[in-house]
């Protein structure tokens, strides 16, 4: 997904942005039960990152939404 496609889904949502940061995991990540303050988006490049009860691995160059407060 490109920065056009992205920026397109970002405004159908009305997501303002405030601040962003990258960051480099160098191991394999597993999000699980997390309750964030703030919306988080997280672009895999490559490697292995899984979130939810599922486990669910996410692909390379997809992206996930973790809500805040859920």
């Amino acid at each position: 997904m490109g920065k056009e496609s992205l920026n397109r889904i970002l405004d159908t949502l009305e997501v303002t942005h405030l601040l962003s940061s990258r960051r480099k995991v160098l191991t394999s990540t597993e999000l699980l039960n997390t309750i964030e303050q703030k919306d988080i988006l997280i672009r895999v490049e490559q490697g292995v990152f899984s979130a939810d009860q599922n486990h669910e691995i996410i692909p390379n160059g997809s992206y996930y939404l973790i809500p805040r407060g859920i």
